[in-house]
């Protein structure tokens, strides 16, 4: 049997990894407009499948919320 790895400081199960559109349901934003902020770079967001797939965490999504909204 293998056991979790585990890592200090990361985030806990309050804030996972979203996929495109759960990260949209956030704000009420269509799934392109936060594909759109990615690639601007002002939404942070990591590249898994192969890069094919985007995962936001909640917290990346509202701080960019705040951000536009400032």
């Amino acid at each position: 049997m293998l056991s979790a790895i585990t890592e200090p400081n990361i985030h806990t199960d309050s804030d996972p990894y979203l996929n495109t559109k759960e990260a949209a349901a956030i704000p009420r934003v269509h799934p392109q407009t936060i594909r759109e902020a990615y690639r601007a770079g002002r939404l942070k967001g990591i590249k898994v499948n192969g890069a094919r797939d985007l995962r936001f965490r909640r917290s990346w999504v509202i701080a960019w919320l705040e951000g536009d909204a400032q």
